[in-house]
């Protein structure tokens, strides 16, 4: 089950993604009853690819593989301006910035258009969009997609590894 019956009763709209490693799943509900639901083929590895790139491209050397950008991703969340990634190899959130945009501008696009042809218009002022999955634990992910949307935002889950499959 993807959310809890408290949820799925809620008198509030509210809309679930369950964001994975490839794709992001979306289910929405209005008073109770599921009114959307959908498969976008993109996931957080987006994310982490976007770090990965980065490090690759400033040629910071064989510790620097995919394994590695994806636990970066996952244990220091999405970079800040002005913020150090990796003290020791001085990987700066700034550098990853320009890729990491596109990557959350995306994840925006497939959620804004399964939105708009999923739900009423009085229905998305009210909306409530809930993060769930192994990618809800890359901190500030669900803070930039509720704001990206101008919702209200929560992850499901804690901290924990990002090593789980879709």
């Amino acid at each position: 089950a993807m959310t809890s019956d408290s949820m799925q009763a809620s008198a509030q709209p509210r809309v679930y993604v369950h964001m994975g490693e490839h794709a992001m799943t979306i289910a929405g509900w209005v008073e109770g009853k599921l009114c959307l639901a959908r498969c976008a083929e993109v996931g957080y590895s987006l994310l982490c690819d976007a770090v990965f790139r980065t490090g690759r491209g400033q040629r910071l050397g064989d510790v620097f593989t995919r394994e590695y950008a994806n636990r970066l991703t996952f244990s220091v969340g999405l970079p800040r301006r002005g913020e150090m990634m990796d003290q020791g190899l001085n990987f700066r959130g700034d550098d990853v910035l320009p890729l990491v945009q596109p990557a959350l501008q995306r994840f925006a696009i497939e959620l804004r258009q399964t939105l708009r042809f999923g739900m009423l218009e009085s229905d998305l002022a009210r909306v409530k969009l809930w993060i769930g999955g192994p990618g809800a634990a890359i901190t500030g992910l669900g803070t930039a997609l509720g704001d990206s949307l101008d919702l209200a935002s929560e992850c499901l889950a804690s901290r924990a590894s990002g090593a789980a499959e879709d």
